[in-house]
């Protein structure tokens, strides 16, 4: 028995022929359970044991054979312990200096106050091994939008705007993420996507909660146009 080699390298020098082990009748009369009051779902009581007396309420394991017995819980015996280990710890994923990582998502995201096209934003990203931004949630969208709105021009209005990753080559038909993700989540502005074939691109608003422009809808738009920023995404 496992427990038993172990006890009797640790007890070798040791006169006692047996050594506490945590089982008890203590916390319910003659109900026998382990200290933390787990059932015992395994028992290896010596035959005619435990004895259920009043004074023998305490398991102790036998050095040899590694049966049990109840016994007075007065004596003294050596004892083993059992503990949980720590559980490894998972380091956080870390992102490249300037990127900042969302636990949420698992993805490391920058905003980049360059002001570009749509498919030279897209460039600029994947020159640093990312995409523009695919966004999948609503705490998503939240995240994406509090991290740009400092770089938004003029935060009260629709000019605060951000290059996302949204793209569609078939006239509104299908849209889709460039890093390949599936589009599904949207927070479209009410009648957008609109003018097929004419605004390709897509972007998300980021500036304040102001009348009729909430922050986070997508609307569609030239891809040629100049917006002030955009944001990259990648894996840590």
């Amino acid at each position: 028995m496992f427990l038993n080699g172990k006890a009797n390298k640790a007890f070798a020098d040791v006169s006692s022929d047996t050594y506490w082990i945590g089982a008890t009748d203590t916390i319910k009369a003659q109900t026998w359970s382990w200290m933390d009051n787990s059932s015992l779902a395994f028992n290896n009581w010596v035959k005619g044991q435990p004895q259920n007396t009043f004074d023998s309420n305490c398991g102790a394991g036998l050095m040899q054979g590694g049966k049990w017995i109840s016994d007075n819980c007065d004596k003294e015996k050596p004892f083993i312990c059992e503990f949980n280990t720590a559980p490894p710890t998972v380091p956080k994923p870390s992102c490249p200096e300037s990127w900042t990582f969302y636990n949420a998502t698992g993805f490391c995201y920058k905003v980049n106050v360059k002001s570009l096209n749509w498919n030279d934003a897209e460039n600029e990203c994947l020159k640093e091994g990312s995409h523009l931004i695919s966004i999948h949630s609503y705490s998503e969208m939240l995240f994406a939008t509090f991290l740009a709105n400092p770089y938004s021009t003029n935060n009260c209005s629709w000019e605060a705007q951000t290059w996302i990753g949204l793209l569609t080559n078939d006239n509104n038909v299908h849209w889709k993420w460039t890093d390949g993700t599936p589009f599904d989540y949207t927070t479209w502005y009410p009648s957008e996507p609109d003018d097929p074939g004419k605004q390709n691109c897509g972007l998300m608003l980021t500036g304040l909660p102001c009348t009729g422009h909430p922050p986070g809808v997508l609307y569609n738009y030239p891809c040629h146009a100049i917006l002030s920023n955009f944001i990259c995404k990648r894996t840590p």
